[in-house]
């Protein structure tokens, strides 16, 4: 994992666990919206992403489902890892009060 990508992935974390502890703002919702699928495609290096913007509705759909299951797979993988990331997030988040 590249460090532009684990700060992606903590980015991530963070909005996340801002959703869980209240409503995000319609331009937060949006950036974590963002962050998630910056984040999916990056599990898929032949992929990018400004290129992906440009595709078809149904060939994004299929790399976005591609994505996700890399996603997915990574988290399985690495579940200990991601739960003391998690974890971390969420005492940051208690520490300031986000």
């Amino acid at each position: 994992m590249t460090n532009e990508i684990f700060a992606i992935l903590m980015a991530y974390l963070s909005c996340s666990a801002s959703a869980e502890d209240r409503m995000l703002s319609y331009n937060e919702a949006r950036s974590c919206s963002a962050l998630y699928e910056k984040l999916k495609l990056s599990f898929l290096p032949e992929v990018n992403e400004a290129e992906y913007h440009g595709l078809p509705a149904e060939e994004r759909s299929s790399i976005n489902r591609r994505a996700y299951v890399a996603y997915v797979e990574w988290k399985a993988q690495n579940a200990d890892f991601l739960k003391t990331l998690r974890s971390e997030v969420r005492s940051l988040h208690a520490g300031k009060g986000l």
